[in-house]
């Protein structure tokens, strides 16, 4: 356990020696910023239209940024020859992997914290109502997708090209965004198989309970366990197949 938690602190810092902390709170701020601006214009509720924005805002450009840390730190680790170096340790490749899924995991909360401090801050800055216990269950929502979307660029490095993983990566994230809303919105007369398979799709993968609902929409207390406990299988599946394919395939290659 103690080389898997060096692994992810190594991870974590060399994704924090690369600076990407301060143009993300440059970003962060003026994502906010864009949202006072439309809120302001906005003839519906100010307080909704902010964080509406907000949350859409940081839903997409963060699930981007985890799905490039998660294929950098593979690639990084290719490059640099750090893989080999930890291959050489008696450390099965599952526990390194472990390792750099939790030092991305790590570095995701890190940005999720600013991301919330700056989103208070904007709210109390401009006088903006905000539900305390809605925020608290959106930024969580918000940080459990970046958690997936990083394992899933994670999975694909495990076993491609940078390049490719995160073509890949973007595409199961997109599918996993559309899959709920195209097997709800298909109709009676759809081919059965086609409707089967994609109902079955959406209830493996769906990143529908992951989306905040709107401002001062709160959801149950039964719907926040089965949204986390979703998360976590999700995070574990992806886990075992990228620790599956590293096993059999050399992840250094």
């Amino acid at each position: 356990m103690k080389q898997v938690l060096a692994i992810a602190q190594e991870t974590f810092l060399s994704l924090k020696r690369d600076k990407i902390f301060q143009p993300l709170s440059i970003i962060i701020a003026a994502a906010v910023g864009v949202a006072v601006f439309a809120a302001d214009w906005s003839l519906e509720s100010r307080s909704q239209v902010y964080h509406d924005i907000v949350v859409f805002i940081f839903q997409v450009s963060g699930a981007f940024i985890s799905m490039i840390w998660g294929v950098k730190i593979i690639s990084d680790s290719k490059q640099d020859g750090s893989i080999e170096l930890s291959m050489s340790r008696p450390l099965p490749r599952s526990q390194w992997l472990l390792g750099r899924m939790l030092g991305l995991f790590i570095s995701l909360f890190a940005m999720a914290a600013i991301t919330g401090l700056i989103w208070r801050l904007g709210a109390v800055a401009f006088d903006i109502e905000t539900n305390t216990l809605w925020f608290s269950i959106a930024l969580a929502q918000t940080t459990l997708l970046w958690f997936i979307t990083g394992s899933v660029a994670i999975f694909m490095s495990s076993f491609t090209g940078p390049g490719t993983a995160l073509f890949a990566s973007i595409s199961i994230w997109i599918l996993g965004l559309l899959s709920r809303p195209i097997a709800t919105g298909l109709i009676g007369s759809a081919n059965p198989a086609a409707k089967q398979f994609t109902e079955l799709l959406a209830k493996l993968w769906s990143l529908s309970p992951l989306i905040p609902e709107s401002h001062g929409t709160i959801i149950s207390v039964l719907e926040r366990q089965q949204t986390a406990l979703y998360a976590f299988a999700i995070l574990s599946a992806f886990y075992f197949m990228g620790a599956a394919f590293a096993h059999f395939k050399d992840i250094n290659s």
